[in-house]
């Protein structure tokens, strides 16, 4: 038995922790010890947590214990707001979906006040939600009047529903052969998104481009396609959502943000795409629109064995030409992997073009260009062996984006990143959030 406790807070100046980091601290421990079999993550010394880690620690668990002896133990932060927005949050209810009920979270808290902990988990008072910094905000809408964020982390859809945190994370378990289903799931969670106290925020708090008032953008745009893609991979029986607004001191570009984080441990979407060009001789190409806009991208990848990156300019215009023999092969049999994760980015490509759907092969097309132009937001996505960040080109040419794609170590030999994560982050207007 090989046991191991790694310290998220060791050599780590600001005591925050994201998901580029979390995965960092993991391989730096499964590099020296590939076969440890019992587990602690140890959060105690943290200040903050970003939301793209929680669901990244439950994709972790789930990956990590599906060897049937390894042990998973949790050591909360000891820091007042952090364990809060554990537990508004609903990481507790998330880790057990993660790990199937496998563990109980109850049983896998290790460290010091772990009854404390239990029990904090457990009471429902929310008069502790003034913990967090969030309650700290204010947001106003363009009239001056004060927006109540603390209403959304009391959230009810109806009169009779339990009250509970809009931003925390909701866990979708996807049995084919139950009442559960995934257009029921897409459409409860557009509707969500559509309720008038979180449309009052987002409208008047994310900043826009002049292009357009884009009212109801998020739940239509956003959350509709990032659900749809998210519980179209194959073989995922797990689905998450959660979200959270940031101000500059909690975020990597030092700006007020939100983000809103989809993870499903699905197969990637890499192979997905992949797998129905390769093996399954699909025509992955779908009847373009018309109207389309054919986006071009500054490529750079980066791969895990060197320091030097690969540069590709890449003009998404030539899938009007012969994309399937041409375009497709030209540049999979150069760049691999990498192209293949963009290319489930482009118009009208898609796993599932030869079941000529409508509108087939647009979902993440229309995604990334609403999150981008827009909203001057960025994409980020985690699949396979690989983390994609998507944002407008630093040239400001019309419709080019600046793709940086970097491969990323297996956490254990063999295994890639588990399912597919990803996260859209939204600017606020400074003036809106104090």
């Amino acid at each position: 038995m090989s046991e191991k406790t790694i310290d998220f807070a060791k050599d780590n100046v600001y005591r925050h922790l994201y998901p580029s980091m979390f995965e960092s601290y993991l391989c730096t421990a499964f590099s020296s010890d590939p076969h440890i079999d019992d587990l602690t993550l140890d959060f105690s010394n943290l200040d903050f947590v970003d939301v793209s880690t929680l669901l990244n620690i439950c994709a972790f668990v789930q990956y990590y214990i599906e060897d049937n002896d390894n042990k998973i133990k949790i050591a909360l932060p000891r820091n007042k707001s952090a364990y809060t927005f554990f537990k508004y949050w609903n990481f507790k209810e998330a880790f057990e979906k993660a790990v199937n009920n496998k563990f109980s979270f109850n049983n896998c808290l290790v460290g010091d006040n772990v009854s404390f902990y239990k029990n904090f988990f457990a009471d429902n008072n929310r008069e502790d939600l003034t913990n967090l910094e969030e309650c700290s905000q204010n947001f106003f809408n363009n009239s001056g009047q004060n927006i109540a964020l603390e209403k959304l982390f009391r959230f009810q859809e109806k009169p009779s529903d339990k009250e509970q945190n809009f931003f925390g994370i909701k866990s979708f378990v996807l049995q084919r052969d139950s009442s559960i289903d995934s257009n029921n799931v897409l459409q409860n969670e557009v509707h969500r998104w559509q309720h008038n106290d979180i449309e009052t925020v987002i409208s008047n708090v994310i900043e826009k481009t002049d292009k357009g008032s884009y009212v109801g953008y998020v739940s239509t745009r956003i959350i509709l396609e990032s659900v749809s893609n998210a519980l179209a991979h194959p073989n995922g029986s797990l689905f998450q959502i959660a979200s959270r607004f940031s101000k500059p001191h909690k975020t990597p570009e030092g700006k007020n943000e939100f983000a809103i984080v989809f993870w499903d441990n699905g197969i990637s979407m890499i192979q997905t795409l992949s797998d129905a060009h390769n093996t399954l001789k699909k025509n992955i190409k779908a009847n373009l629109k018309t109207g389309t806009i054919f986006p071009k991208f500054n490529l750079n990848i980066k791969p895990i064995d060197t320091n030097e990156a690969k540069k590709v300019f890449i003009d998404v215009d030539l899938l009007k030409e012969d994309f399937q023999e041409n375009y497709f092969e030209k540049y999979q049999s150069v760049y691999g992997e990498p192209f293949i994760f963009l290319a489930t980015f482009f118009p009208g490509i898609s796993s599932k073009a030869d079941e000529k759907k409508e509108n087939s092969g647009y979902g993440l097309y229309e995604l990334f260009m609403a999150v981008i132009e827009s909203f001057n937001g960025k994409v980020i996505a985690r699949s396979g062996n690989y983390r994609l960040v998507m944002k407008k080109a630093s040239s400001n040419k019309p419709f080019t984006y600046d793709v940086d794609i970097k491969e990323r170590p297996a956490i254990i030999s063999g295994k890639p990143f588990k399912g597919n994560l990803l996260s859209i982050v939204l600017p606020i207007h400074e003036r809106n959030l104090i």
